[in-house]
């Protein structure tokens, strides 16, 4: 019976691990938040979705070339359910236990990795694009990643920040954009290639997408509730976005 117990405690203790992920990073932290030195610095964000604790202490990160394990033993490292937890990588371990013995690249961008404490087993990575001054890279619904211009640390991610200001949408006539059900769009500079369609509801969640290889198409809404939505579509030149009132 004790063999058993044991053996059902690794196992669960794996699942566990498995269920973590790679929220947020900022490679570029110009004025976002401080660390515990009142410097401002990369972090990485980690995320546990589940609706039980998760330890994940003795977790191993890796960037391109460096390796470094979140300390074991420590009473922080035990997040709560859809909890949140900041990792400085700033090279500087001298300033406490979760300051990470590297940096993120912003200017070239570079893989990211969480894997449990064999070094081998992946548990979630992401390849971190190129990012500017107070960006950062967030994990979406359905696991899409954004470049976002507001960061939101220790906090539900803003998956609509990655989209322009400017509202101008030169070369892209969608009608109506308050529909009861269907929407048609019409991409006047479209030569060729695939064009891919994404809806997001006002929150940032995925609601729908597919592709297209014509420049005027129908999109069929009717099986969506009234709402305010987001709609992107990118060709293989352009992105596109803009809003739409669903009222049926």
């Amino acid at each position: 019976m004790r063999l058993l117990s044991i053996v059902t405690l690794f196992f669960l203790t794996n699942i566990c691990y498995s269920q973590v992920i790679i929220n947020e990073v900022q490679s570029s932290n110009a004025s976002t938040i401080v660390d515990d030195a009142g410097e401002y610095e990369d972090w990485i964000e980690i995320y546990n979705p589940n609706d039980f604790n998760v330890d994940i202490g003795g977790l191993v990160l890796k960037d391109n070339v460096d390796v470094w394990k979140i300390p074991l033993s420590d009473t922080k490292t035990l997040l709560p359910p859809h909890g949140y937890f900041l990792l400085w990588a700033d090279d500087e371990e001298s300033q406490g236990k979760f300051h990470t013995n590297f940096k993120l690249s912003a200017s070239n961008g570079e893989f990211l990795g969480v894997f449990e404490s064999d070094s081998v087993t992946v548990i979630d990575s992401v390849n971190i694009p190129p990012l500017s001054d107070d960006q950062s890279y967030v994990r979406c619904d359905g696991g899409n990643w954004e470049i976002s211009n507001e960061p939101t640390p220790l906090m539900i991610n803003d998956c609509l920040s990655s989209l322009p200001n400017s509202t101008e949408i030169n070369g892209l006539l969608i009608y109506p954009t308050i529909s009861k059900g269907s929407i048609y769009t019409d991409i006047q500079n479209y030569s060729n290639g695939i064009i891919s369609l994404y809806l997001y509801s006002i929150h940032g969640k995925l609601v729908f997408n597919k592709q297209y290889n014509n420049k005027k198409f129908m999109v069929d809404l009717s099986h969506l509730p009234n709402d305010i939505y987001i709609i992107k579509i990118f060709t293989e030149k352009n992105l596109y976005n803009n809003k739409i009132l669903l009222v049926k």
